[in-house]
């Protein structure tokens, strides 16, 4: 009981500060600086491998062995924090991750890659066809200028 006087006393007299606030302020100012930096990161390194084929010293997950990668076409860098560290990895065009190990240089094999029509993007959704008659066909004889061969397709 005599420390909850003591207690109340120096509330009352302002020897007490709550710095919560002011915690909470400089924990957001750190994460949006981190944040920041490590957009700016992304961004120069996107420009210099982006859609271009490199040579990488990576892994393909989390200890997992380290190797050296050639990625055909880069199609996505990520900078992400896993287990208190940051790691920056690069996917190719068949989504596949490659974790770089830091130390080593990425050689540019050439230059970028154009990329294959619809395959970045996601395929249209099917849209739902109204009930239409179908369209009167005549009868026609097939003449040599309409009779098309079509050759069988490659495997």
């Amino acid at each position: 009981m005599h420390l909850l006087k003591h207690i109340v006393e120096a509330i009352e007299q302002g020897q007490f500060y709550d710095w919560t606030r002011e915690f909470d302020i400089f924990k957001n100012t750190i994460n949006s600086a981190t944040e920041s930096a490590k957009l700016r990161f992304e961004k120069a390194l996107s420009g210099k491998v982006l859609n271009k084929p490199v040579l990488v010293r990576a892994s393909k997950g989390y200890k997992q062995p380290i190797k050296d990668y050639e990625i055909k076409r880069v199609t996505k860098v990520d900078i992400n924090d896993f287990y208190d560290d940051w790691v920056v990895v690069f996917k190719n065009e068949f989504n596949k991750e490659f974790f770089l190990t830091p130390g080593y240089k990425i050689k540019v094999m050439g230059a970028a890659v154009a990329q294959e029509p619809g395959s970045a993007q996601a395929p249209e959704p099917v849209k739902p066809v109204k009930n239409v008659a179908p369209p009167q066909l005549t009868p026609q004889t097939p003449t040599p200028s309409t009779v098309r061969f079509q050759q069988p397709a490659k495997k």
